[in-house]
């Protein structure tokens, strides 16, 4: 307990000393030049560290990519003056980023595994929990790094920040506590956020946008967990709801919403919806899963899609994910016109998602199993930037083995990537580790969490590329090997 007290002291340290210099750096008149990550948590983080910045006037440039490199860094057309900020990646790429910009000031805020020797020099320094025997999987986001930088350094108005925090934890799925709650230093920021009346916990079904969308369009839109014959399928989730006596119009012909429900009826929906998932062939724990917490934003509206953190989280990854970061960073700042794009912009997100998994439920024949991992090619198909998502989304289906690592290959331009995740049943494996050693062996670069990773590998390597990961895997399932 007092190694553990002396590793989070040590941490808050380093969250003092990274807002001091960032404070010192903004005194200074430094131009800052801001990368993230193009998912909820690196979206999230950007807006946490965009406010900022632009509450002392700052000057910067904020960019949301999907592949950090040499090439993407030079894209920031960076002098030698300006401050270079990475957020939600970098602890796997120092050596590239301190190549590239050799004479900057440079910050990295991550929380994915260290796979590299670490070095602090004056001209880098990192914050990442993982360099303090902390876990960066599900204790904290890098939004909640952020978050806890701005309080040091805006301290009268960082609370409101606090919501991104969670955005960015949720968005990176790190609710892995008691009904999906979210725990760890995860857990304070909540409890911030809540004691200042910004947000409200509750226990519900984890329905998509249940707050303000009508029933029908939540079962269909929900894809965590994904429910088999009903997600993606409007039709289908009114017959459902007829056949269980909910009636999904009200009398004045307007939808209903979940909350439209009286409690009987939103107990009858909860446990025939828990047996339709059984009944598919969804594992009790999983269907059940359906339950948990939510959490709202008090002062957002009743229409609004940032109301529930959950829709939130799901419109900046939308954003992300279709190429459209900086909409997303104006979303974070609440910017009334970008939330309206947003909201539109899900739409055409979801009917891709809708399109690549049923291509891949009318293709079973695609995904190739090995002794520890199974993996499919969506080839130039399914896009890069959302192969991880169509795992995420259908992982727990009857497609997949829950004893085995999913990976999913998509071409690149001129490369392949890779996205990875681990099923609950996976006790052992840590493919972050894993991934960063098979992809560097054939010439890649990857890395990540214990149950979440990516990589981008050379075209024409990625039989030699799982033939290594499998080997990793079974190594460290045997206990013999746990690090690189």
């Amino acid at each position: 307990m007092n190694n553990m007290n002396s590793n989070r002291n040590l941490f808050l340290k380093k969250v003092d000393q990274i807002a001091r210099v960032i404070g010192d750096f903004i005194n200074d008149g430094k131009n800052f030049k801001v990368l993230a990550h193009h998912d909820a948590d690196g979206i999230s983080s950007a807006g946490i560290l965009v406010s900022i910045l632009t509450h002392f006037k700052a000057r910067f440039h904020a960019r949301i990519i999907m592949q950090l490199n040499e090439k993407s860094i030079l894209g920031m057309s960076p002098s030698k003056s300006d401050v270079l900020i990475f957020l939600d990646f970098g602890s796997g790429y120092r050596n590239v980023i301190r190549n590239v910009a050799p004479g900057n000031d440079i910050i990295i805020i991550d929380h994915h595994e260290v796979s590299e020797t670490y070095r602090e020099d004056e001209e880098l320094i990192e914050l990442n929990p993982h360099l303090f025997n902390l876990n960066g999987s599900y204790e904290i986001s890098s939004a909640g790094l952020s978050f806890l930088i701005a309080e040091k350094i805006i301290p009268e108005s960082s609370l409101n920040l606090s919501v991104l925090a969670i955005v960015g934890a949720i968005g990176d799925r790190q609710d892995r506590g008691e009904m999906r709650s979210l725990t760890g230093m995860n857990s304070v920021i909540v409890q911030k956020a809540e004691d200042a009346g910004l947000i409200k916990c509750k226990l519900s079904l984890r329905l998509f946008g249940a707050e303000n969308r009508p029933l029908i369009k939540s079962l269909e839109y929900t894809t965590d967990p994904f429910i088999p014959g009903l997600s993606g399928d409007e039709g289908a989730c009114y017959k459902f709801l007829k056949s269980i006596g909910i009636e999904p119009k009200k009398h004045d012909g307007e939808w209903k919403t979940l909350n439209d429900l009286s409690d009987a009826e939103k107990s009858n929906l909860t446990s025939k919806l828990i047996k339709y998932m059984i009944s598919r062939g969804m594992e009790p724990r999983e269907a059940e899963s359906i339950i948990g917490y939510t959490y709202i934003v008090n002062n957002e509206p009743y229409s609004s899609p940032l109301r529930d953190i959950r829709e939130f989280s799901s419109l900046l990854n939308a954003c992300g994910r279709m190429g459209k970061g900086g909409l997303g960073i104006a979303v974070c700042m609440r910017y009334d016109k970008a939330i309206e794009e947003a909201n539109q912009l899900i739409i055409e997100y979801r009917k891709k998602i809708s399109k690549y998994i049923a291509w891949l439920f009318e293709n079973p024949g695609k995904i190739k199993k090995g002794k520890y991992i199974q993996s499919f090619h969506g080839g130039s198909f399914i896009e890069d930037s959302m192969v991880g998502t169509i795992i995420s989304v259908t992982m727990n289906s009857y497609l997949f083995s829950q004893n085995k690592v999913i990976i999913a290959f998509a071409n690149s331009d001129d490369q392949i990537k890779v996205s990875a995740r681990s099923p609950s049943q996976m006790i052992g494996a840590n493919i972050g580790l894993a991934i960063h050693e098979a992809a560097e062996r054939v010439g890649g670069k990857g890395g990540g969490h214990d149950v979440a990773a990516g990589a981008f590998i050379p075209i024409g390597t990625e039989e030699r590329f799982l033939q290594i990961l499998d080997e990793v895997i079974e190594k460290q399932l045997s206990g013999r090997s746990h690090d690189l």
